[in-house]
């Protein structure tokens, strides 16, 4: 997927019985975000892979926080086995979701007449 760049941890241990990833998002639409780290377990796709963000990175600001949040609610609510492809999507989602605005107006019966 191009909204993703993928590359191996170049402080992955040796011999490490995991593969570690680090992700960015690559999606002009969307803010800059710190990348994420991946761990693929050695028995995949048996094993789910686990996301690691780096606390000093998002915990930083709130928007930030608010990406870790989400991703976390979004991360606990997968299915029991899942895809590398799955987790960043759910990253991304994540992203977008702490871009929306907290609180939208409800729209007025006569605003949804006009189609407004």
């Amino acid at each position: 997927d191009q909204r993703f760049k993928v590359s191996l941890d170049p402080t992955q241990q040796a011999g490490s019985r995991c593969v570690q990833l680090l992700c960015v998002l690559d999606d002009r639409h969307l803010p800059c975000v710190p990348p994420v780290s991946l761990s693929v377990p050695e028995d995949y796709p048996r094993s789910p892979p686990r996301c690691h963000l780096a606390p000093h990175e998002y915990s930083a600001t709130k928007f930030l926080s608010a990406v870790q949040a989400a991703l976390e609610s979004r991360v606990r609510k997968l299915p029991g086995r899942f895809s590398v492809s799955q987790l960043l999507d759910t990253w991304e989602m994540s992203v977008r979701q702490a871009c929306a605005p907290t609180h939208s107006p409800t729209p007025s019966s006569s605003s949804l007449l006009m189609g407004l």
